[in-house]
């Protein structure tokens, strides 16, 4: 209990510290005339007016022709706005107060969740908070505060997994269903969940290393990733019914230029991708070698802005990637400078954070 408390204080902390730096940075655009205008003009920012749009008006009766032109709407999942607009009805408060509640409450949450993982996977308290809080003090966690998706999925992903490895797999397949409806590589997690499921239970002993151990007990356990699948193609009936196109939220992709190759201002990007390629290295130079299910995660989730060339993407899309943090937080934890690197490394997450305060690209 004293480490899930001490979790919980270093993360109000820290989104204490994000509340004093925003004044600072934007005190001539703050206004201060009631909580919901204050924290919306810090918070609001970037993919935020998409999702205030579908609390607001909902997705529009579209066609594959306007899906290109105009419909953008349509590449944003259904589950985050409508969390939002469930707290708004249910509390009469504003999508900024609301927002900002869950994002405090998401956060925090699948901060424990990674705790209470590393517990079962490492089977060490203290080593186990130590990566939790460096997973807090990553470069891109300023991400968990935002009116964004990436503490919902974190969330739901983390306890996934946990649910696979405490075989609570009843709890799993309410979870995994709500996973799909928050980002488009939802259905790709579950995916990998499924590989880590076969891990656990013993099929898969390393890279491309299999065992049929176990299989009947295993084939009925995989009824259970049966509601996340059909979640999804639920979904994806639902895009069809309402603009022709059935996978409406890749089609629109190419309204945004989405369609490969460097852009012109990659440089800009350099030093985020030199943070992950540290990160990766030392990955795989402790990761178990039966472990195909993280590194698939890291490799698929990575692979999806390199291959549409939205490189300004990459620190938002990494900064769920927990069992990429974890193994490297457990290779850190072994050295005597460990607290130095958290250091640096939370002055750095302060430094990209004003960057997405003053909206640079590269942390859209």
């Amino acid at each position: 209990m004293k480490h899930k408390n001490f979790i919980l204080l270093s993360a109000l902390t820290i989104k204490v510290v994000y509340l004093i730096i925003a004044i600072i940075i934007l005190n001539n655009t703050i206004h201060y005339n009631d909580f919901s205008t204050f924290i919306g003009d810090i918070f609001f920012r970037w993919d935020t007016r998409k999702y205030y749009s579908l609390v607001m008006n909902g997705y529009p009766h579209s066609n594959p022709e306007l899906l290109v032109e105009k419909d953008h709407i349509w590449a944003f999942f259904p589950l985050y706005p409508g969390i939002i607009y469930t707290l708004m009805k249910l509390f009469s408060i504003s999508f900024n107060t609301s927002a900002f509640i869950w994002s405090i409450f998401s956060s925090i949450t699948a901060f424990i969740g990674i705790y209470l993982f590393c517990i079962h996977y490492f089977k060490d308290s203290n080593k186990s908070l130590f990566i939790t809080l460096f997973f807090i003090c990553l470069p891109f966690s300023f991400y968990f505060s935002g009116f964004l998706t990436e503490s919902t999925f974190l969330l739901l992903l983390v306890f996934s997994f946990l649910c696979i490895y405490k075989e609570k797999y009843f709890i799993f397949s309410l979870l995994s269903p709500l996973l799909v409806l928050v980002r488009a590589n939802g259905i790709l997690s579950v995916f990998i969940l499924f590989l880590f499921f076969l891990e656990n239970k013993g099929l898969i002993t390393g890279f491309f290393k299999f065992s049929l151990f176990n299989i009947k007990d295993t084939i009925l356990k995989s009824l259970f990733f049966i509601p996340p699948v059909l979640t999804f193609f639920a979904y994806c009936a639902y895009q069809y019914y309402m603009t022709g196109d059935f996978f409406a939220f890749i089609t629109v992709q190419k309204a945004w230029g989405r369609t490969g190759g460097l852009p012109h201002d990659f440089s800009i990007f350099r030093i985020p991708i030199f943070i992950l390629l540290l990160f990766f290295i030392v990955y795989i130079l402790n990761v178990k070698k039966n472990q195909l299910s993280f590194t698939l995660l890291i490799l698929l989730t990575l692979l999806l802005p390199i291959s549409t060339g939205t490189f300004g993407s990459i620190p938002r899309y990494s900064c769920i990637l927990f069992p990429l943090y974890i193994i490297t937080g457990s290779a850190i934890y072994k050295i005597k400078v460990k607290w130095l690197i958290v250091t640096i490394s939370v002055f750095i997450q302060f430094y990209y954070y004003i960057l997405w305060l003053k909206l640079y690209f590269v942390t859209a």
